[in-house]
């Protein structure tokens, strides 16, 4: 699992939907499938909630906490 920022989650929403809206198919199927494909991904990304700024501290700090109990 990855995480990425709520900013780099809405451009990611924002580029997937003007692919969708801009991109003409044209009865191509590989075209279509990745139009697809790209409304599935829009409406997963739109399904999850934004996390709080205090959770993503947390999950930096644990990080911090892990490397340095590696080393």
């Amino acid at each position: 699992m990855h995480l990425i920022s709520n900013q780099q989650r809405r451009e990611a929403v924002e580029f997937l939907t003007a692919f969708i809206e801009l991109t003409a198919d044209g009865g191509s199927n590989r075209i279509y499938n990745l139009k697809r494909r790209a409304g599935l991904l829009v409406r997963k990304l739109k399904e999850n909630k934004e996390i709080s700024n205090e959770l993503v501290k947390a999950i930096k700090d644990e990080q911090r906490n892990n490397r340095n109990q590696e080393k």
